[in-house]
């Protein structure tokens, strides 16, 4: 996935950056130049493993609390 033109590195860095939040859903801040926000990463790799995505216009990365993402899939591929 990492070598996916344009935006593969960016999709990395943000599961990295994606934290499991106390009501069950996954959030993260990415940086994204399509004309329909996250168009080309849904169409990839995102619509396969989330649904009811829904994007909010930042200015810069965020970070949110929570359970890092890629900890919580680590603990269910472990149970």
């Amino acid at each position: 996935m990492a070598r996916q033109k344009p935006d593969g590195s960016e999709i990395i860095a943000s599961m990295k950056r994606a934290v499991v939040t106390s009501d069950g859903h996954v959030q993260w801040s990415e940086l994204c130049y399509c004309d329909l926000p996250l168009k080309h990463e849904r169409e990839t790799v995102l619509d396969r493993f989330f649904d009811g995505i829904r994007t909010n216009p930042v200015s810069n990365h965020i970070e949110y609390e929570g359970e890092p993402f890629l900890d919580y899939l680590n603990h269910l591929a472990n149970r």
